[in-house]
């Protein structure tokens, strides 16, 4: 019983010291996400749209879709950045996360399998 104590204190306390910044990047990206869906076609109040940060996706607004898939796509500890990668049902969309803090996102690739260059994969781009 001790152990199973100790081992899950460590773990609890290495997943938070971690994993926290992915999570939260990733949820801080579903958030806007999801606040701009909530509020298609309404006017929102200028403050409100700068708290959420709803600037961050101006450039990509007509591939945002409620079915969506976000994916950890990189990390730079230096400069505290996340990338985080959003599937609009095969529009892909990059949306870096600055210390919590959501950037402009932009569209980066159709279909990432491409970017995996098997002879087989690009063969069938060219029948």
């Amino acid at each position: 019983m001790i152990c199973f104590l100790a081992f899950s204190l460590v773990g609890n306390s290495s997943d938070s010291l971690l994993n926290k910044r992915f999570r939260e990047s990733i949820q801080q990206v579903d958030k806007v996400i999801g606040f701009v869906i909530e509020h298609e076609g309404q006017d929102v109040p200028r403050e409100q749209a700068r708290k959420m940060r709803l600037f961050a996706l101006s450039q990509v607004q007509e591939v945002v879709t409620e079915e969506r898939g976000l994916i950890l796509s990189n990390f730079d500890e230096m400069l505290g950045q996340v990338d985080v990668l959003v599937d609009f049902s095969g529009q892909w969309v990059k949306c870096p996360v600055i210390y919590n803090q959501v950037i402009t996102c932009s569209r980066v690739f159709e279909m990432p399998w491409i970017r995996l260059g098997t002879v087989l994969k690009v063969a069938a781009l060219y029948p």
